[in-house]
């Protein structure tokens, strides 16, 4: 189910035990040697809480090494892809692949980017869905997106973005940086005049297919990064996302 060990023995270890004094509920494995007794142990029956336990999983995720968590978490990540390819494709080549030293290297970035915010490891890849699959059809007709879509400044603000990405140099080799983004995002809050929500909800959108998510220094290139490698399913990278948006524009006028 995702949860590390190290969380789920400190879990088990709470259910009908106490330690002595205060509250603590967090112990490393030689704490827990050294703490634990049967004297403090209730005969009352213990309630499996998952969501305590998921609580205490994101403690030990956030505080565990980067490096640890990169190779636990990598597995998720290719199961995901498979089960994509097998959907797409009978090829065994297709479902039996395994990835590039580049591609383990890009899923380790998203591991970084993503982990503090889940639960347990399992929830990576559907953390990282908008990453991985880009649907500009549905993004357009989400209806969590059809407050910000109906703003009065949303059309103009989509108009200028999908400009200045379409023309951009960098954006047409699939080299986006977040610096070079973040300066196209200035140039059409100059030219629009929008800001705040106004201005990034609607971006937001076209680049993951919701209003909400993610911070764009980081997401950026990761995103221009995977639409570069050799993966089961291709990533869209920025340029690709906003051609496909203005496409699904087009078709629902």
């Amino acid at each position: 189910m995702g949860v590390l060990p190290e969380a789920l023995m400190n879990y088990l270890a709470l259910l009908g035990w106490a330690p002595t004094g205060g509250t603590r509920e967090i112990f490393s494995k030689e704490e827990l040697v050294k703490e634990f007794s049967l004297e403090r142990v209730t005969p009352s029956p213990a309630i499996f809480d998952m969501e305590k336990l998921y609580w205490m999983d994101r403690h030990y995720i956030k505080n565990a090494p980067a490096e640890r968590i990169r190779k636990l978490a990598e597995p998720y990540f290719v199961q995901a892809f498979r089960k994509d390819a097998g959907e797409k494709s009978s090829a065994a080549a297709n479902v039996s692949w395994n990835p590039s030293p580049q591609v383990t290297d890009w899923l380790g970035k998203i591991t970084d980017f993503l982990a503090p915010s889940v639960d347990r490891l399992d929830q990576l890849p559907q953390r990282a869905s908008p990453i991985f699959h880009y649907n500009a059809h549905a993004a357009l007709s989400a209806p969590d997106n059809a407050e910000v879509v109906a703003w009065a400044k949303t059309t103009a603000v989509l108009d200028a973005f999908a400009k200045h990405i379409m023309d951009d140099e960098s954006s047409k080799r699939g080299q986006l940086t977040a610096d070079r983004f973040k300066a196209i995002v200035n140039e059409v809050k100059t030219e629009t005049g929008a800001k705040g929500k106004e201005l990034f909800h609607p971006i937001r959108i076209v680049i993951t297919g919701s209003h909400s998510g993610p911070d764009f220094d980081k997401l950026i290139p990761i995103i221009e990064e995977g639409s570069r490698l050799g993966l089961p399913q291709h990533v869209l990278n920025v340029r690709e996302r906003v051609a496909e948006f203005q496409k699904a524009r087009t078709a629902r006028a």
